[in-house]
């Protein structure tokens, strides 16, 4: 017995949801990478210390942790080895400790305003 042949169009609808679910399959893929690269790589370290020493959380400090992406200073947040954004709270800030080397291209400082957040080098 001899069935007779398909014709060329019957696996079309088969083909097109093959290919749907192969395009679904890469969308969910590549939201989840993104979702996970973009929750790990952060971190956010917050200054309370306006001095360059001392107790809480300073700005050298906070940089120091940044650069290493990790906890250089105890008294700050570990740095991240992608980006890292410190807060500073309005105050002047004297750093008189010599020279700060920012080695983190993926470094933000954020502060409350350019007449409320001043850093200083104590004239130095």
């Amino acid at each position: 017995m001899h069935l007779p042949a398909l014709p060329a169009h019957a696996d079309l609808p088969r083909a097109r949801h093959a290919r749907l679910m192969q395009r679904c399959v890469f969308l969910l893929i590549g939201w989840l990478v993104c979702l996970v690269a973009g929750t790990a790589s952060a971190a956010t370290i917050i200054v309370d210390n306006t001095g360059d020493a001392g107790i809480g959380c300073t700005l050298r400090g906070a940089i120091a942790n940044a650069n290493a992406a990790a906890v250089i200073d105890s008294n700050c947040a570990a740095g991240s080895a992608g980006s890292n954004v410190i807060e500073l709270p309005a105050g002047t800030f004297t750093l008189t400790a010599g020279t700060l080397f920012i080695a983190n291209n993926n470094l933000t400082i954020h502060g409350t305003g350019a007449g409320s957040t001043i850093i200083s080098g104590g004239d130095a």
